[in-house]
């Protein structure tokens, strides 16, 4: 009787969450062989913002991971995610290269039939992580509330352990030093982006000349599958990117690395789009060194700030000049970066 009323509940919860499952008794003949599947979650993503590495990764990866926390001490192998309600390939890619490579959308037809879903362990529940973390990231400048307090160190490496686990990449010494930079661009084309390293050949070319100890490269993470993403951050010494969603690539970055964190131009009237504000909220990595390379208004030669097609931007003009600066591109300077580069790579 009260099997009965338990399972009674939970259906009532997975139903008010739109999803419809079938459940049986443990060892009961009505129980097909596909009740013997492994450990699942449900996922509902978030509806905006699933093209987005970094929202990718806080507002759902993190959270999922997360969540799996409070019932695994080690994730299984064989953990199956099914989201629902649809998900933008980024999103697929951060949750299957993150969490588990069983990752699948949710067939809400075959979950409504008669022939519904059975399950041998289902999650249900997100412990008030995803409302925490998605308000987190919505809100911009003076906006921001309190930061979830789960965003730690502690938890941020466990989640990189878990990724890199999953991927089987061993966090053995680079042979040589490991500088990576953040290209932005992307397909044959060569496709921009907001907040692109300008004249990065150059770049790239002479810090190969002023550090021939180590090894320089410019990599362009959306053209790469996210194992290798992963492993080209994880075994970097250091990591110079401009800041914004693609930067978040930071948190696989090994034990004492650095990352020389490239900020935009503020404007003087600055209020929301603000530099390094996602260095500031996000993460308290214990783990890792911060440099964090400032563009001064004034040093127009050091940026280019226009808009750019193609890309949302406020209707005020006076909100768009500013979001405009936040979106810069940065044309780093050789003698600046030295500096932080000596400190990082202990050149004497």
């Amino acid at each position: 009787m009260l099997k009965q009323h338990l399972v009674n509940i939970f259906e009532g919860i997975v139903n008010a969450a739109n999803i419809t499952v079938s459940i049986a008794p443990a060892g009961s003949s009505a129980v097909p062989a596909s009740a013997l599947q492994p450990p699942t979650i449900i996922w509902r993503p978030a509806g905006a913002n699933q093209y987005s590495f970094g929202h990718a990764l806080i507002n759902e990866a993190f959270s999922a991971f997360l969540v799996l926390q409070n019932h695994y001490q080690q994730i299984p192998e064989n953990l199956q995610l099914l989201a629902v309600g649809g998900w933008h390939p980024v999103l697929h890619n951060v949750l299957a290269g993150t969490i588990t490579g069983h990752a699948a959308e949710f067939d809400a037809a075959v979950a409504a039939s008669q022939a519904a879903a059975c399950f041998s362990q289902l999650l249900v529940g997100d412990g008030g992580y995803i409302a925490a973390s998605r308000g987190s990231l919505a809100g911009t400048g003076t906006s921001f509330g309190r930061e979830p307090s789960f965003f730690s160190s502690a938890n941020w490496h466990k989640f990189r352990q878990h990724a890199l686990q999953m991927h089987g990449i061993q966090q053995e010494q680079p042979p040589k030093p490991l500088i990576v930079l953040n290209d932005k661009r992307f397909g044959a084309s060569n496709q921009t982006d907001r907040r692109m390293l300008l004249d990065i050949e150059q770049l790239v070319s002479n810090l190969s000349a002023l550090y021939p100890q180590a090894d320089v490269r410019a990599v362009r993470f959306r053209d790469l599958n996210i194992t290798e993403q992963i492993r080209q951050v994880a075994h970097a010494t250091v990591f110079i990117t401009t800041q914004g969603s693609s930067a978040f690539r930071l948190v696989f970055l090994p034990e004492g690395a650095t990352c020389v964190y490239v900020g935009s131009p503020r404007s003087a009237d600055a209020t929301k789009w603000v530099p390094f504000y996602e260095l500031d909220r996000w993460f308290p990595l214990s783990y890792l060194q911060f440099q964090r390379y400032e563009v001064a208004l004034n040093s127009t030669a050091e940026y280019e700030a226009s808009p750019m097609p193609g890309h949302w931007a406020p209707g005020d003009p006076a909100e768009a000049r500013e979001w405009w600066l936040y979106n810069a591109h940065v044309r780093l300077q050789l003698d600046r970066l030295k500096v932080m580069l000596d400190r990082a790579l202990q050149v004497l």
